[in-house]
């Protein structure tokens, strides 16, 4: 904001958050002690965790959250915490039609001729059940009684 009002430092003297907008600079301004990048708002430090939090109701993906934000506000280095913070978000992953999903062909295996002669074993989870600890669930398949 000081430099929105008194002018840019010379190159290398200011803060690295200052050398990362710079490029960006004519583009910022001042309204009623708001600061904008032309029409976006440019939200502060301590607010960008709240802005994520909303933008990111009903778990939409990385493009919707990115879209959504961008729509309003901006702050440097915006795209890489949307990012961040919608990988850490398991519902967030499930949603984002963005994400390739790696096809595999279906393998067929032949009926078991006798019970636990041959079983598959697999893990299923996680189940949040209630805020509680994720839960996961061993599952066993006899091939034979399937």
């Amino acid at each position: 904001m000081g430099y929105c009002r008194h002018g840019w430092p010379n190159r290398g003297s200011a803060s690295c958050d200052a050398e990362y907008i710079r490029h960006v600079g004519v583009e910022l301004c001042m309204v009623d002690g708001v600061m904008f990048r032309g029409e976006l708002l440019v939200v502060p430090t301590g607010l960008r965790e709240r802005v994520l939090e909303l933008a990111q109701e009903g778990h939409l993906g990385m493009s919707a959250t990115k879209r959504r934000i961008r729509s309003e506000y901006w702050w440097p280095g915006l795209d890489r915490e949307v990012e961040h913070h919608v990988r850490e978000c398991v519902l967030c992953a499930w949603s984002d039609k963005s994400q390739k999903l790696v096809k595999k062909d279906l393998v067929v295996s032949d009926k078991s001729d006798r019970p636990w002669k041959k079983i598959a074993i697999d893990i299923m989870g996680p189940f949040n059940i209630l805020g509680s600890v994720p839960k996961y669930a061993l599952v066993v398949v006899d091939y034979f009684s399937r």
